[in-house]
């Protein structure tokens, strides 16, 4: 069954890379939507889940692209909120990997502490803005004695409430860029509430706001992120969009192995059309994850994840309600995750980048007219 051995698959890899995190998820609540409700984040920290993905020269796993994805996919199907949130713990690792590549010593030892200490790292890179870089500030830093003092603000940020450190990328007096590494108990950074969906509750997206929050100097690193050819940024959102497909698609896996697990009939026209379009999907994704540890990340790669993701969109919502109508009323009525799960899936489309603002570059690419690029 194709939905399953997916599944199966993807449980081996996260069992090999982080051993007991699965079982333990599992047993955290009877439902998808009781795990879903509170945050599982110190359970994916007991677990070494802050280091999956970190190098092993910087002491953390080393998981390839193709592993974190299989790692999401199984997530995805337990407890998809932490999968959500913890891609943009990912997402904030990568830009300090590549940081570290050019970084001191001391610099460089700095992230070693932070992978050794399994320390969550919030994104505090720009709020999706029409037309707006994920690196571009939305954060100031004005320099004073020692340091520096941040103001800003970042809604949603997911992982808000159990972050040890806020990774944000700022501007200066002098108009350049830097990142900063902001300790999450700093003074004059408050967490207040913002998510009111009901869906996806465990994964912390509050509003972090800072307001004169004071960083020591040597935790402010000027031009970090001087991404002239857009090649980091690339990068950043690949990584960002693999795994979060990865996570939905591994709420569409189990939601269609709910429905399989009905009593008696059903209708095979349904949940045979969303077992062969997840597998199409998931082929295709791993293939990309593939292609992004082969070799750096390219825009016709970037373009490739986009589309993916569109399709993905487009096809859910149809595929799900015939999922549902297949598992039928007694099943619906008595596995509450088939109901959450169907609303999981439709989340994936507020996840940036948007059609408005990236749709026009991606039409233009399939055109063969201009070299894809995001915003």
């Amino acid at each position: 069954m194709a939905a399953k051995s997916s599944l199966a698959s993807a449980r081996a890899t996260t069992e090999r890379l982080l051993p007991g995190l699965l079982d333990e998820l599992e047993a955290s609540g009877a439902t998808i939507a009781e795990r879903d409700a509170r945050s599982l984040i110190p359970t994916w920290v007991r677990n070494d889940g802050p280091r999956l993905v970190a190098p092993k020269s910087l002491g953390g796993l080393g998981a390839t692209a193709v592993e974190a994805v299989q790692v999401h996919i199984a997530i995805g199907s337990i407890a998809p909120a932490l999968g959500a949130a913890t891609t943009m713990h990912y997402l904030s690792g990568a830009a300090l990997v590549v940081f570290a590549e050019t970084a001191a010593e001391s610099e460089r030892e700095l992230i070693r502490q932070l992978v050794a200490d399994c320390a969550v790292l919030a994104s505090g890179f720009s709020e999706g803005r029409p037309g707006g870089s994920i690196f571009r500030p939305t954060m100031r830093a004005v320099q004073t004695e020692g340091g520096y003092l941040l103001t800003g603000r970042k809604a949603p940020c997911s992982l808000a409430e159990s972050m040890d450190m806020i990774v944000a990328s700022v501007e200066l007096e002098s108009g350049d860029r830097a990142v900063a590494l902001v300790p999450a108990k700093s003074d004059n950074l408050t967490v207040g509430p913002f998510w009111q969906a009901g869906v996806l509750r465990g994964a912390e997206s509050c509003l972090v706001e800072l307001n004169d929050v004071f960083v020591p100097g040597d935790l402010v690193v000027p031009a970090a992120l001087d991404d002239t050819d857009g090649a980091t940024e690339l990068l950043g959102y690949q990584w960002f969009g693999l795994l979060i497909l990865g996570t939905y698609l591994g709420a569409a896996h189990k939601l269609l192995a709910d429905a399989l697990a009905k009593q008696g009939g059903i209708d095979p026209k349904s949940v045979t059309a969303m077992s062969g379009f997840l597998r199409a999907v998931e082929g295709s994704l791993l293939a990309l994850a593939a292609e992004l540890d082969a070799e750096p990340v390219t825009a016709d790669g970037a373009g490739e994840l986009l589309a993916l993701r569109e399709a993905f969109d487009e096809c859910v919502d149809v595929l799900v309600g015939k999922v549902k109508m297949a598992a039928g009323g007694i099943s619906y009525m008595r596995n509450p995750d088939i109901g959450y799960l169907a609303e999981v899936c439709t989340v994936h489309r507020f996840h940036p980048p948007s059609m408005r603002d990236s749709g026009e570059h991606l039409v233009a690419w399939l055109r063969g007219e201009r070299e894809f690029r995001l915003v």
